[in-house]
């Protein structure tokens, strides 16, 4: 069976895109042996000889837009398998975003013997953001910090709403971070390990190993908890290696990474940061082995470490909501509902908060929430956390009165605000 997936087809007018949308799936059929150059679509074009990097099922291609005009793309091939299937699902979930790789049209395209399937995506440079720094360590060359610290807050900004959106990536490395054809930005790309929260999920429970030694954390070595705070550890060896022109933080002998990452056992030495005390401190606290203890990529952004002076900084980081009985927190359980209700109120209210400091509202004290499982209206107060009843929520009220914010189980709403935001 093949997966029916949203397709995005991208045109050019005026130098701004243009999407629509078509949700046939695509099956273009071919003989025992694929030509060189495969007609994937009326649209899409990919060159067999023309290989990009080590990958042997990522090649050169062309997409053509609806004024005729070609223009170049990225074509990932493989076997119909449940890494691309996955990789597909997601990034038609995310859509766009300036610094996360963008899918513009998956399909299939089947032989007489086998069903293979492909991602096409934006074109690139040719070397990803690892290749880059190494060629730069190789040529004795130091790594241009300006562009370094730019390139690291696009990746926080990809990995956030990667998170906004309740994606773990589970496998962020130098090598998938890619790097526009102009050099002026950065996506995170490969998908294919990633998985999805639900909504009130806040972990999700990993029988298999995944990502890459010496970015990962010691969760993934299998059969354990992962959270948005997995992504954070690897962001962390990830800001390191940029930031010190190639070097692992966890060591650069092979065999030794595991047994480093298992025992805490870093070196911080190479770090080239007008701020070097400060950038210790944000990935000292990112890359800590107990997820609790690591800062939320929330966190990480305001950071004081990217206003470049040097600052001291004592705290630490630590979230309960990390800490409480996974079980209870992200599997059905058969307690009471008002057992769940107030669950869900505490890490909706946690969420809340998080959703006022990014959106500047914290000065706005009246905050309504609207619990639609017990129909009843409550004000929340950010600054002290209170949560009261305020009255039975009557079916007639007008959502016009006032703007709101979906998450979870409620409906949040923003008394005097004019503005409607949506958070998952």
């Amino acid at each position: 069976m093949v997966p029916n997936f949203a397709f995005r087809f991208m045109s050019h007018n005026s130098g701004d895109d243009e999407f629509c949308e078509d949700t046939r799936t695509s099956i273009v059929q071919y003989g025992p042996d694929p030509p060189e150059i495969l007609e994937l679509s009326d649209m899409i074009i990919m060159f067999r000889d023309r290989p990009i990097g080590a990958h042997d099922n990522v090649f050169e291609g062309e997409i053509k837009s609806l004024a005729g005009v070609y223009r170049p793309c990225v074509v990932k091939f493989s076997l119909l398998n449940e890494q691309i299937e996955n990789e597909a699902t997601i990034l038609t979930k995310l859509g766009s975003h300036s610094n996360i790789i963008s899918l513009i049209l998956s399909g299939a395209y089947t032989g007489l013997l086998e069903c293979n399937f492909y991602l096409v995506l934006d074109k690139c440079h040719n070397q990803n953001l690892g290749q880059y720094i190494m060629s730069k360590r190789e040529a004795g060359e130091l790594c241009n910090s300006t562009e370094m610290l730019e390139f690291a807050r696009q990746i926080v900004a990809g990995v956030t709403y990667l998170h906004d959106n309740r994606v773990i990536h589970l496998d962020l490395k130098p090598s998938n971070v890619l790097i526009s054809l102009d050099f002026s930005r950065v996506k995170v790309a490969d998908f294919g390990l990633s998985v999805v929260l639900r909504e009130g999920q806040c972990k999700i429970f990993h029988k298999s190993q995944f990502g890459t030694n010496g970015y990962r954390p010691i969760e993934s070595f299998g059969n354990n908890w992962v959270s948005r705070r997995t992504d954070v550890f690897s962001l962390g060896t990830v800001l390191f290696n940029m930031l010190s022109c190639g070097k692992n933080i966890f060591g650069g002998d092979e065999h030794a990474l595991i047994h480093n990452v298992m025992n805490d056992i870093t070196d911080f030495t190479g770090l080239c940061a007008k701020n070097p005390n400060t950038w210790q401190h944000l990935i000292g606290n990112m890359i800590k082995k107990e997820r609790s203890r690591r800062p939320s990529i929330y966190e990480v952004a305001k950071h004081p470490c990217w206003v470049g002076d040097e600052v001291e900084i004592t705290s630490g980081y630590y979230d309960e909501e990390e800490t409480v009985d996974d079980a209870r927190l992200c599997t059905d359980s058969k307690s009471d509902a008002s057992s769940r209700n107030k669950e869900a109120e505490g890490a909706a209210a946690r969420n809340l908060l998080y959703a006022i400091r990014r959106l500047g509202c914290l000065r706005k004290p009246a905050v309504v929430i609207f619990n639609r499982a017990e129909f009843t209206l409550m004000s929340f107060n950010p600054a002290t956390y209170d949560v009261s009843l305020l009255s039975t929520y009557s079916a007639k009220m007008s959502r016009s009165y006032f703007s709101a914010v979906c998450l979870n189980e409620y409906i949040y709403v923003f008394l005097y605000d004019q503005s409607v935001y949506r958070l998952e």
